[in-house]
């Protein structure tokens, strides 16, 4: 995931540091709607802080063992603060 933050860019990933354990990518289905989910575990430092009307992209890209059959996907979105 990437954009420009109100401090410096955010850059955030699903692997870690040391890249030994990826961050969770947890899919639920709602049978009651029957819509499923996908909640991305992303990791975030304490000074990320998103900019009202900033486009941030996410880069879904395949396990490389996959990378032949699926191809990367980018989702450009725009941040809206929540209403409090």
């Amino acid at each position: 995931m990437g954009g420009e933050g109100v401090f410096s860019e955010i850059i955030s990933t699903s692997i870690d540091i040391q890249n030994n354990h990826p961050i969770e990518c947890e899919m639920r289905t709602d049978t009651s709607t029957n819509k499923t989910f996908a909640y991305l575990d992303l990791d975030y430092d304490d000074y990320h802080e998103f900019v009202e009307g900033e486009v941030y992209s996410y880069i879904l890209k395949p396990k490389p063992e996959h990378a032949h059959m699926v191809e990367e996907l980018k989702l450009n979105l725009i941040y809206h603060k929540p209403i409090q």
